[in-house]
Parts: structure tokens; C-alpha cells; sequence
């Protein structure tokens, strides 16, 4: 089964969808395929999905005028709280509040996360670390590039290093690299911190400069790891 929830955060968020499968409680079923679509969908959460194994949720950015990204914020926490059990997760999220007052759960289950942002908004820096916190049995981990621009913030990795890099994350992809700083930020770390990876595969078509050597001579906390720039 998949089903798609439309909707509205009423302080301006757009969600732009969010794909559900393989749920089995059938008034949940029943209310995403009724495609809900209003103006307090920030009450509408997921709980206790102890069957869910997949999902997708794109958030836009908010709307031109909202001024309340810390309650956006908030919402996105709460509505990725109620997905806890998933073993696949695409989050392509905008909201850039730090929102230090919200935290994930453990993401037990999930393996392959699948991590960007919205279209035409850059990623969510703190929520990627958190991401990598809180999912210790990670293994595949697909980036999107991210749209930088001068106002974003730098990476600020974990202060631990996540256990999911030291026992499981074994692939890594990043699709429409382009160069920022923030993009090479994430990958240094990674590489340097992520011991059993693989693999490593970096599509650097969409960049209008050439980042092979510098990528190249990256530190690889992993001495079998593969590195691949497709160019």
C-alpha cells in the first residue's frame, strides 16, 4: 500500500508530500488517502507505526512572509518522531532553524537514509547530524546536493563521533554534488570518520569546477574504502 498526505503547516510550510507504505493501521490508511489538505495539519502526527517501514516526506520552504521557523521546526521534529520505525527514510526537509530544543528519536531500524532538501532551499545541517546520531545501524546513507548560498551555516558535526560511522555505514552516495562549502565539509568528515565504509560515489557533473584532487586526498578513516567521482 502507499498513500500520499498533502498538507499545510499553519504557520506557512509547505508539505509537499509525504509517502507513507506497508502501514497496516487502517484509520491512519484511511486518513492519508483522504489526501488532508487544510490549515492545521501541524496537529496532524504519526504514532506508534510500529509496521511502518518506509517513508517520504518533502517540505518546502515556508511561505514568503512566515516568521515562525522555530515552530516549523517543532513540527517537522514531532511529525519525524512518529516515524521511528522505518528501515528507509527519504527526508528532503527546508526548515533551517537549529531548533536545539527538539531532538529525534533513536531511529533503530533504519539502514538507508536518503537526506536533501526541498527544492531551491539549502539542507538542514543540524538535522543531518541529528540524523546521524540518532541512527545507529545506518548503512546507506544517499545526499542530495544542497542549493547553498552566502547565508547558510557551516557543518557542525556531532561531538561524538556517531556509532553508526564506526560499526555500519558501509555506502555513501552524493547525487548533484556542486562544490560549496558546506557539501565538502560533509564529505571530509565523513570520510574521515566513517571506518567501514566502502564506497564512496560522488556525482561531480553538476559542479562548474573540478574538486578531484582535493576530494581525492581527503582522509579515509576506512583503508578499503573506494572512492568514485563521476565527472
Amino acid at each position: 500500500m502507499a498513500a500520499i498526505w498533502e498538507g499545510l503547516f499553519s504557520h506557512g510550510l509547505t508539505i509537499l508530500a509525504a509517502i507513507i507504505r506497508n502501514v497496516q493501521d487502517l484509520e491512519l490508511q484511511n486518513l492519508i488517502e483522504n489526501n488532508v489538505m487544510d490549515n492545521v495539519s501541524n496537529e496532524f502526527l504519526f504514532r506508534n507505526l510500529s509496521s511502518l517501514s518506509e517513508a517520504s516526506f518533502c517540505v518546502g520552504p515556508p511561505f514568503y512572509g512566515s516568521n515562525n521557523n522555530s515552530g516549523d521546526a517543532f513540527h517537522i521534529y514531532k511529525l519525524l518522531s512518529g516515524t521511528s520505525s522505518v528501515k528507509l527514510l527519504d527526508a528532503y526537509l527546508s526548515c533551517q532553524t537549529d531548533a536545539n530544543d527538539y531532538v529525534l528519536p533513536t531511529f533503530h531500524n533504519l539502514t538507508q537514509l536518503n537526506f536533501g532538501a526541498a527544492i531551491n532551499s539549502n539542507w538542514n545541517l543540524k538535522l543531518l547530524a541529528d540524523f546521524l546520531r540518532c541512527s545507529p545501524n545506518l548503512e546507506v546513507l544517499i545526499l542530495k546536493g544542497s542549493y547553498y548560498n552566502n547565508t547558510a551555516k557551516s557543518w557542525n558535526p556531532p561531538q561524538e563521533v556517531p556509532s553508526c560511522l564506526l560499526l555500519h555505514l558501509k555506502k555513501i552516495e552524493f547525487k548533484e554534488f556542486s562544490g560549496n562549502d558546506c557539501e565538502l565539509e560533509v564529505i571530509e568528515y565523513l570520510l574521515k570518520n566513517a571506518i567501514v565504509l566502502k564506497k564512496m560515489t560522488i556525482d561531480c557533473q553538476y559542479s562548474d569546477e573540478c574538486f578531484c584532487g582535493q576530494l581525492a586526498v581527503y582522509p579515509r578513516g576506512s583503508m578499503t574504502c573506494r572512492l568514485n567521482l563521476l565527472i
